[in-house]
């Protein structure tokens, strides 16, 4: 149909002729703004949706948002005017240009529906119209102008706080009550002294609460206490959500808080109980955090009943922080052998977050009794609370504990260990001296020993026949460290003990003989890590050997990991990447740059990664370079790592790729590294499509 036709298709009495005709006049651009407009203001409001959405997918013009605009201008047609208020909504920069034009020649109620388009549109530049219709001499234009306030001003909130003021010193309830949920609806934070003579009027009593939550002093923190034990029924959820806002935010609200609640009714006890076991996990949230802010035993106990609930896990931590010592008898009680493996070992964890670096007798005696548990969970908790804290008895008993323990949960166990023979060296020296290569404590002292080692000035000669003999103990784990205690305090055959250490059955131990000979400075360790990275079928093995190399800083290093990193298999060329880039050569650039040729993507993510901490020119060309790769997720790192460097150069080589990429992924990175903001305009896909030239993510 002809633009002639679909204009008289306009005026058919059948509403659904009208829709279809609107629906195909968008198809004709911009030269269809005129009946579009018109149909804006047709009596069936299907049609005056399908013009609406016709002029919202149209592309935006300062032209079409005049004329949309021109719609505001005193009539009768009411359907016309909203239409035209979701329209200027959609067309963003424009709309409000038009606005801005168009305002003076508004009458009162056409004035209102722009500040309604202009909030609707939340766009930041509206904030300066939004301001002039904030101080308009209609009461309706300057509430729906500070309402429109609240939507668009989050990022230039100082440019009308005193508008807010102001408008919160009006004689209308409704222009005060505006400014308020303006104020709470940005973030702004209000100063008490300025409303708190407000808080007689009901109907502002919860919005004030709401920014009362933000503020910082005394007095308010006092008011939010009071109102959870004054307020009405209906508002008591309320009242809770916030009290609870205002003491996860401020640190100073507590105590306030905690003596305002110290009086809280037996009634409101019970309300608080009923919140804290109802269903809508919001208010559950707030009622653990208000519960645990009043601080004494019946409410620790309460908060303990139902702190392991998945459901109230991101608030636990901050309870347990309120809760302080209140909660520590109550936690050993359950942390005792007396409870399941579940309580128990939840009930260490909170121990160690409520007690903090000052336990009591009790906590210290909990946790030394509960390394006797089988319990993995139980024993884990243990051994980080005394990763933490400990005394002399905790480490006596660890230690006397430590092989059984270490069977069930090694690694907590070792980190433990070691930091309680930190925090107690003479008493972990006294633990050692009657220690044999077959006794029951041999793993518990080579790790003693170990850790003695490393303590500056501790005798480092003492302990090395012992640990001499422990590298024939049946255990892995003793072999193992005693072999990394030689190396540390430097004994003479600890090489010849490593390069042996090469042929254990156990491969943690032949990591760790790696490991220890990338410590050596003599030829024969270089020649073993080196035949150990040509030869090997052990990937495991070597990637240790290339990592050893690495950290040793040999010179020889470098012409051993160059081909590695160019061609060996993923992980181990990944590896050799990362050791080449440790080295003081000044070759490794060089080297870095071959492995870009390799063919996995992995690899050259990590070559381009190592490149960019490097302050060599080429670095920055090659990572130019690596925009136009074939994988998708290199071309978006080798983008956001330009935009890291930044520069004139990285900027030019951003945008000439982002004027020929088609992937919304990397398109959207190398916005991102030229600081665009309007990222979201692009589409986004979780993961490109596969096809020649695009890898999947890994």
């Amino acid at each position: 149909m002809t633009r002639e036709s679909l204009e008289q298709a306009l005026s058919a009495q059948d509403p659904e002729v009208r829709r279809l005709a609107v629906g195909e006049l968008a198809q004709l651009g911009t030269e269809s703004t005129a009946p579009l407009i018109r149909a804006l203001g047709d009596e069936d409001w299907r049609v005056r949706k399908e013009a609406t959405q016709a002029i919202i997918d149209m592309p935006p013009s300062k032209g079409l948002a005049e004329a949309v605009a021109k719609a505001l201008q005193p009539n009768d047609n009411v359907g016309l005017r909203n239409a035209a208020v979701e329209a200027l909504a959609a067309l963003g920069q424009t709309a409000v240009e038009a606005l801005t034009e168009a305002t003076a020649s508004l009458d009162v109620d056409g004035r209102k529906l722009a500040a309604d388009a202009l909030g609707q549109s939340r766009h930041p530049s509206a904030v300066l119209l939004l301001k002039n219709l904030a101080v308009d001499v209609d009461l309706n234009v300057r509430v729906a102008a500070i309402e429109a306030l609240g939507h668009v001003g989050s990022s230039c909130t100082g440019e009308f706080s005193d508008i807010l003021y102001a408008a919160l010193r009006s004689p209308e309830p409704i222009e005060r009550l505006s400014a308020l949920e303006a104020a709470n609806e940005l973030g702004l934070s209000l100063d008490w002294r300025r409303i708190r003579t407000l808080l007689g009027d009901p109907c502002l009593q919860r919005a004030i609460w709401s920014a009362a939550c933000r503020m910082s002093d005394v007095d308010s923190a006092e008011m939010l206490g009071r109102v959870v034990d004054e307020c009405l029924d209906s508002d008591f959820p309320l009242a809770v959500l916030v009290l609870a806002n205002r003491i996860s935010r401020d640190d100073q609200a507590l105590p306030v808080a905690r003596q305002t609640l110290a009086t809280l009714r037996v009634e409101r006890r019970q309300w608080l109980s009923q919140l804290l076991n109802g269903e809508l996990v919001e208010h559950r949230q707030a009622a653990l955090l208000v519960v645990a802010a009043i601080g004494d035993a019946e409410s620790a106990r309460a908060v303990l009943d139902v702190i392991d609930d998945d459901s109230l896990a991101a608030t636990a931590e901050l309870a347990l922080s309120l809760l302080g010592k209140a909660a520590s008898p109550l936690l050993c009680e359950r942390a005792s052998a007396t409870s399941s493996p579940r309580t128990q070992a939840l009930a260490i964890g909170m121990l160690t977050r409520v007690v903090g670096s000052s336990p009591d007798a009790d906590a210290y005696a909990t946790v030394a009794s509960a390394l006797s548990s089988d319990s993995p969970a139980v024993l884990r908790a243990a051994f980080e609370f005394l990763e933490r804290n400990s005394d002399d008895a905790c480490l006596e008993r660890a230690y006397q504990c430590f092989e059984r323990a270490a069977r069930i949960v090694e690694a907590p166990a070792i980190v433990a260990l070691q930091s309680m023979v930190n925090r107690h060296p003479n008493c972990a020296a006294r633990l050692i001296v009657d220690s044999t290569v077959d006794g029951p404590n041999t793993l518990a002292a080579v790790v003693t020993m170990a850790t003695l080692i490393a303590i500056p000035g501790y005798d480092r000669t003492v302990d090395t026949e012992f640990l001499s003999r422990a590298l024939a103990n049946e255990s892995p784990h003793v072999r193992r460290g005693a072999l990394e205690a030689l190396v540390m305090c430097g004994h003479a055959s600890s090489t010849d003990m490593a390069l042996f250490a090469l042929t254990d059955e156990e491969s943690e131990v032949r990591r760790a003989a790696v490991r220890a000979l990338g410590r050596a400075t003599d030829v024969n360790a270089t020649e073993r890590l080196i035949h150990i990275i040509r030869v090997s079928d052990d990937l495991d093995l070597v990637v240790a050997a290339i990592r050893a190399l690495g950290a040793s800083d040999n010179p020889r290093a470098l012409p051993v990991l160059r081909p590695v990193a160019r061609g060996g298999a993923p992980a181990v060329a990944v590896a050799a990447v990362e050791a080449i880039a440790q080295l003081h050569d000044p070759r490794r650039i060089d080297a870095l740059i071959d492995s870009l040729s390799h063919s996995d993507g992995e690899v050259v993510k990590a070559s381009l990664q190592m490149l960019a901490r490097e302050s060599d020119l080429r670095a920055g060309a090659h990572l130019g370079a690596c925009l136009d790769h074939e994988a998708w997720d290199v071309r978006r790192l080798a983008a956001d790592l330009l935009g890291r460097i930044g520069g004139e150069v990285a900027n030019g080589l951003l945008r000439t790729k982002l004027a020929i990429e088609t992937e919304p992924l990397v398109r959207e990175a190398l916005l991102r590294a030229l600081g665009d903001v309007e990222v979201t305009t692009y589409v986004r896909r979780n993961t490109p499509g596969v096809d020649p030239g695009s890898w999947r993510p890994r």
